[in-house]
């Protein structure tokens, strides 16, 4: 792989009352010589490593809409679909992208820069002297977190990817692949070691810092998608076992800047804005409508219920001439359609062509400023963990009705929908109880980073956003017929060719050789 050469290039201060950004630094400037001397170079180093989630191949910081990282992965899904060539990732919506994808190289790029600058601090820390002990072990904690959240995006986007845990010279720049594995053991290990005891706090130390909580429930989330269901399922009832995490925010009003102190918010990325030049660009607008360069799906429109429990298909609530009329609240929370108010103007079916909708959740609704928005993006939130109990308990065969529709029904409850029982009754089978909750994980996190490694940790992510695609969306969106997805193919990401040809080490996946 290429050498990553990255310190520190934006400094913040993040606090519980603001986000506000300082000076910049010049990196060239930089040197272990004359850098890792004091704490106040620890403190910027860490700042350092936060601030590569930010970056626009990442979590989609700064002005430029056209990226997008992981917040755009649910554009080759069920979920939404690339209205524009000109945003990255479009080519990949489509299925006839190559090694050669702008996307494709900007997401891993975004992980190895993060990478980078963890292991650099990582490697350093020690040498501060001038710091407690107590207080270096929980930084290098943190950092460790974020090195791991890279390392899951690389292990369920590309599969295989080098491991890399130190900081590199020139001559160690060749190295091959590690295995998805490798990389998962890894994840675990590292998580598992830092959540454990006292080495992180039980609150973050300031806004937007990891905490256990957040170590937790991130590890929460990786031994389910590595189908580990009954340490998933513990994990996760270690978190909810902290009490301190709630779900008392109304959900329309989570995704706005004046949700941001949600206590359901784990962990975050956060943005400081607008007007300054490096808020969030996921949360921009096209007036008069939510952004077009990529809309969401009928078939997923569908899948929000209406205020009985049920689908248009079957509810006596559905009125076709008023699609929110009597709909699950996170309907209108997550998506814009004819009858929806956006900005506080009434919306025009023209303003949503090609699919009828698009995507209300995290778009900016009160600044005047477009594409930098201080609106957070959230990494992880409490209905994840509460839904990754119940599908683990389910999944291992070991549960009891009571406690997964009472973790679900938490969920559900707080968007004033009826409950498990109210609807499905009682007595369910695990399948039944399975397809509750992946119903119930989709309409909670659309748009939140989850839903392709949902499908593909499901192993249907060609039935999901192929097989079915083509019988729904296609069917009732013909401008959407370009769409060429191959499952098996697609549900992987292909090394970048400039990764390949610049470190001899690394091969090809198979499937796109």
């Amino acid at each position: 792989m290429k050498k990553i050469i990255f310190l520190i290039t934006t400094i913040i201060t993040l606090n519980s009352c603001s986000k506000d950004f300082l000076n910049e630094v010049n990196p060239n400037a930089l040197s272990k010589e004359t850098f890792w001397k004091t704490s106040a170079d620890l403190d910027r180093g860490l700042t350092g490593c936060y601030a590569a989630l930010q970056n626009a191949q990442l979590y989609n910081g700064g002005t430029d809409y056209t990226t997008g990282g992981v917040i755009r992965l649910d554009i080759i899904t069920d979920n939404s679909y690339a209205n524009s060539n000109f945003i990255n990732g479009a080519s990949v919506a489509r299925g006839d992208h190559t090694p050669q994808d702008t996307y494709v190289s900007n997401l891993w790029t975004g992980c190895y820069r993060l990478i980078a600058r963890c292991n650099d601090f990582l490697d350093n820390a020690d040498r501060v002297t001038t710091v407690l002990e107590t207080t270096r072990t929980t930084m290098k904690a943190e950092v460790r977190f974020l090195r791991a959240l890279a390392y899951q995006i690389l292990a369920m986007t590309y599969r295989d990817a080098p491991l890399i845990t130190k900081s590199q010279t020139l001559a160690e720049a060749q190295v091959p692949k590690n295995t998805n594995q490798e990389l998962h053991n890894f994840i675990v290990n590292e998580l598992r070691e830092i959540s454990s005891g006292t080495v992180l706090p039980l609150n973050a130390i300031q806004l937007a810092r990891v905490d256990r909580g957040a170590a937790l429930s991130l590890l929460a989330r990786e031994y389910l998608y590595i189908r580990n269901f009954t340490e998933a399922a513990i994990t996760a009832k270690q978190v909810i076992d902290l009490n301190k995490y709630n779900l008392n925010t109304p959900y329309g009003n989570l995704f706005k800047l004046a949700g941001e102190n949600s206590g359901e918010i784990i962990f975050r990325v956060a943005y400081a804005g607008p007007s300054l030049g490096v808020g969030s660009a996921f949360a921009g607008y096209f007036a008069p409508a939510p952004p077009n360069g990529y809309v969401a799906l009928p078939n997923l429109a569908n899948d929000f219920y209406f205020r009985d429990g049920k689908p248009k298909s079957t509810s006596t609530l559905y009125v076709p001439s008023n699609e929110l009329l009597n709909r699950d609240p996170r309907f209108d929370a997550t998506l814009v359609t004819n009858t929806s108010t956006f900005r506080g103007a009434s919306i025009t079916a023209t303003n949503l062509l090609p699919t009828n909708y698009r995507v209300r959740k995290f778009t900016e609704e009160t600044s005047t400023r477009n594409f930098d928005s201080g609106q957070d993006f959230y990494v992880i939130r409490y209905p994840e963990v509460l839904l990754t109990r119940a599908e683990a308990l389910v999944e291992s065969g070991i549960y009891t009705e009571a406690e997964v529709v009472g973790l679900v029904n938490q969920v559900r409850t707080r968007a004033t929908m009826p409950t498990v029982q109210a609807v499905e009754g009682t007595g369910l089978s695990q399948s039944k109880l399975i397809e509750i909750i992946r119903h119930e994980r989709r309409v909670e996190t659309a748009f939140e980073g989850l839903r392709f490694f949902d499908l593909k940790r499901w192993n249907i992510y060609e039935q999901e956003a192929v097989t079915k695609y083509m019988a729904v969306d296609k069917v009732a969106v013909p401008a959407l017929e370009n769409r060429l997805l191959i499952g098996v193919k697609h549900a992987l990401f292909p090394i970048p060719l400039r990764e390949i040809e610049a470190n001899k080490a690394l091969i090809q996946h198979t499937e796109w050789q």
